[in-house]
């Protein structure tokens, strides 16, 4: 089905009148381990949920990325982005802002290339210092990582909010984020230093006291480990400022993505002006449905006193039935992620559930034995 021509002109340049407004805004960052980024429908997949998770800042980690493939991200992402190049096959991290983020880049700093990136940021009159980190597999290795990550900060402005987070390989408290044992307790002990030192704060924990939940699931050998590796943590100073700290799945990693969300101070936004989605002439459900609409429309020009007035008026009838078409077109996809998420968490819970009441009855037996 074909728009009239003069109608799709007006679609594209169609705005509505510019406006201010104060209030509280907030930043939303989220962290995950992708899993080899190297994948362009996995890296699609992972952009893309930036937009429906609303998120201005993402770390990624294992992206595997390396000088020859760092253009496809370029051409992939429209917003900021910084890379740490690991290997073909391991490590790499990235800090990816998104494009409707006004962020002031102050400086970039690899401390271990591919494992620990760093990028200070203004955003809003609000100083960032956004650390993505994606510990070693190796204890030792962890503890070095960790050693110059304190080092660093030791250093850094206090007037700054640290968000450090990323996939950290390790827990603080085996008990409440482990299913098992601690494997290498050193670089554990190191941590909690590196976070007791520095005054950082656990941002998921602070928000879930006493709840369990993990970022991470696998099963061996009939044999079930969850962790919560993946973790945000930010400035003691600043943690008034955090509103809640959410761990979800995602279908294409074993991982889960974390986020969060940090208020601001109240300012005043720039002028915002509605604008034609271009994307939506490729839809051919959207274009029949707006023929119709306009043909039902073209019949009602002696309902005004002239073509003018009838022409401005169906320009804000055009922009609602954008706007109604676009939101539904969204609804049922946030839809169908959230029923994944949801199917995700309950078989992980139900297998959790059914190691813990065997674990238990094997204390029992043990006990009569």
């Amino acid at each position: 089905m074909i728009i009239e021509h003069w109608v799709v002109f007006s679609l594209l340049s169609l705005c509505v009148p510019p406006f201010f407004f104060t209030s509280m805004h907030n930043i939303r960052v989220g962290s995950l381990n992708i899993n080899g980024g190297r994948d362009p429908f996995k890296r699609t997949v992972s952009l893309e949920m930036i937009i429906q998770k609303k998120l201005d800042v993402l770390f990624l980690q294992e992206t595997h990325t390396d000088h020859e493939n760092e253009i496809e991200w370029g051409i992939s992402w429209k917003g900021n982005y910084f890379l740490s190049h690991g290997t073909r096959s391991s490590a790499g991290v990235a800090i990816l802002f998104s494009p409707g983020l006004i962020a002031n880049i102050k400086s970039q700093t690899e401390l271990v290339p591919g494992r620990v990136l760093v990028i200070r940021a203004e955003i809003e009159g609000f100083y960032f210092c956004f650390i993505n980190v994606y510990a070693p597999n190796q204890g030792v290795d962890r503890i070095e990582a960790f050693k110059k990550i304190h080092s660093y900060l030791q250093q850094s402005n206090q007037n700054e909010c640290v968000v450090m987070g990323g996939d950290w390989n390790c827990t603080t408290n085996f008990t409440t984020d482990r299913t098992g044992e601690e494997p290498h307790l050193p670089s554990s002990f190191k941590l909690v230093q590196l976070i007791s030192e520095l005054n950082l704060v656990d941002a998921w924990r602070n928000k879930h006291p006493q709840d369990k939940q993990y970022t991470w699931v696998k099963m061996k050998d009939g044999t079930v480990s969850g962790a919560r590796l993946n973790r945000f943590y930010i400035s003691d100073f600043h943690r008034n400022r955090l509103s809640d700290c959410l761990i979800c799945p995602v279908g294409f990693s074993d991982h889960h993505l974390v986020y969060m969300d940090l208020l601001l101070s109240p300012t005043i936004r720039n002028k915002s002006y509605w604008h034609f989605n271009i994307k939506l002439l490729q839809d051919m459900s959207f274009c029949q449905s707006f023929s119709n609409f306009w043909q039902l429309w073209k019949e009602r020009k002696s309902d005004f006193t002239s073509l003018t007035e009838w022409w401005e008026v169906g320009k804000a009838q055009i922009r609602v039935f954008c706007q109604q078409y676009t939101s539904h077109s969204t609804t049922k996809i946030k839809n169908v992620i959230q029923n994944l998420e949801d199917e995700i968490n309950l078989l992980e819970n139900d297998v959790l559930t059914d190691v813990i009441n065997n674990d238990r009855l094997k204390q029992k037996k043990d006990q009569l034995l």
